[in-house]
């Protein structure tokens, strides 16, 4: 949440959202915090403004030892989120299961020339036995893919609600702030697409109530009643993604230090401190258009504080967020964990590249594994790269050690707009 969304709030919407933020994360321990109780406990909260110090990294390790001792087998809304990923695989073997052999009694019922419910009586079940436990699975599957890529927030929340417990007994930790992730934002689109949706309903049954009127002696209330209450349901909804995004400024200006990120690791206090570079190679040539491969590569220097057992947990974390675009380098246990996204099709990714890395810094050339020729871009403080950012990839950047050559002087690259594809031409045109 930026600072500018701050801003806008008012005093009291301030306020409401700061007593929201003290329910949501427990009254007892935020109050234990804050050393005061009710609306003193506002005031406390509204006045404390954390900035992250050199302090803050020591802050986030504090909380990953006594995680690691309280919870050696994670809080119990992960332990949830692994049960929720191996329900979900049962369920996909058992909708499989179902689906082909729902296909072979479709199949058999028409190469004995008999219709499918005359076949299902033959085997002493009805048509619907055979089709809907099918439809069901399908049904559990789509819920269980939602819950399953929305849990993340869930988690964020539990981690948030657990540092809260922590900081209780840590004097000066409410000055110095909670090294966790602020999680509030990531529950907003639970409620603009129900809102959505409502509204949508809302409109067709008002349509539907018009065509009513226009077609003489229909009863017209009860259908105005239920439009009216989807939408006035829509609108609730969108009053509750409003006060998520107060609540999730004001704990980011408040109390929490880490910010969500957009693409990456899940942001724990181990993958707060990243260092990344992106990794632009020569492609070919479609339809008189030049195009050009791209990829981030990111590692994780916190992450050497993890166990073996978290660093597999961290893995299996990135695997059940789905995102296909991002690959773990390396064994489970290697640290420090290093990732590499690749755009797929129709990705945004490159977008993303060519928003963040607009007037970094072209800082060497190099070549792949692959023996393609790369381009090494960073988004900034160029000097860093070869003495501290490197060697903390190991051998796990993708380039060839012995091919790479820095720069005598790091190179700015184009600004603004979509830049990777026309400043890859003009670089291999001058090679």
């Amino acid at each position: 949440m930026s600072q500018q969304d701050g801003q806008e709030l008012t005093p009291a919407q301030r306020r409401r959202a700061a007593r929201r933020l003290r329910r949501w994360l427990g009254t007892g321990p935020m109050d234990t915090l804050l050393g005061v109780r009710g609306a003193e406990a506002v005031d406390r909260l509204l006045a404390n403004h954390p900035v992250v110090t050199g302090e803050s990294v020591q802050d986030g390790l504090d909380l990953l030892a006594d995680r690691r001792r309280t919870h050696p087998e994670g809080l119990a809304v992960e332990r949830w989120g692994r049960r929720l990923s191996r329900l979900f695989g049962v369920v996909l073997v058992l909708l499989g299961v179902a689906g082909a052999l729902l296909v072979v009694a479709v199949i058999w019922a028409d190469s004995q020339d008999v219709q499918f419910e005359e076949f299902a009586a033959r085997i002493g079940v009805s048509g619907a036995a055979l089709v809907v436990p099918a439809l069901v699975l399908l049904a559990l599957a789509v819920v269980l893919t939602w819950v399953s890529t929305t849990w993340r927030h869930v988690i964020a929340l539990g981690e948030a609600r657990h540092t809260v417990r922590w900081a209780a007994d840590r004097p000066g930790q409410l000055g110095r702030g909670l090294p966790v992730v602020e999680p509030f934002s990531g529950f907003t689109p639970w409620c603009v697409g129900p809102a959505v949706i409502l509204w949508v309903l809302a409109a067709l049954t008002l349509i539907f109530t018009a065509w009513l009127a226009g077609e003489g002696d229909f009863g017209l209330l009860d259908p105005l009643l239920v439009g009216v209450g989807l939408g006035l349901a829509g609108w609730l909804c969108l009053r509750g993604a409003r006060a998520l995004r107060h609540t999730a400024t004001v704990a980011s200006e408040h109390l929490l230090l880490l910010r969500p990120r957009e693409r990456g690791l899940r942001m724990t206090p181990a993958t707060a401190l990243r260092e990344r570079f992106l990794d632009l190679r020569e492609g070919g040539t479609l339809l008189g258009r030049t195009f050009t491969y791209a990829a981030e590569w990111t590692v994780y220097p916190l992450t050497t504080q993890l166990t073996v057992q978290e660093l597999t947990r961290l893995r299996e974390q990135s695997d059940h967020d789905l995102e296909t675009e991002r690959e773990l380098v390396g064994s489970p246990e290697q640290a420090p964990v290093v990732t590499v996204e690749k755009p797929g099709e129709e990705s945004t990714l490159v977008g993303s590249f060519e928003r963040e890395y607009a007037g970094g810094w072209l800082v060497a050339e190099a070549r792949s594994r692959e023996r393609e020729h790369v381009w090494v871009v960073v988004r900034d403080r160029p000097e860093r790269f070869a003495a501290e950012v490197l060697p903390l990839f190991g051998d796990r950047h993708g380039l060839e050690p012995g091919s790479i050559r820095l720069l005598d002087e790091p190179q700015q690259v184009p600004t603004d707009g979509a830049w990777v594809d026309e400043w890859a031409e003009t670089r291999s045109a001058g090679r």
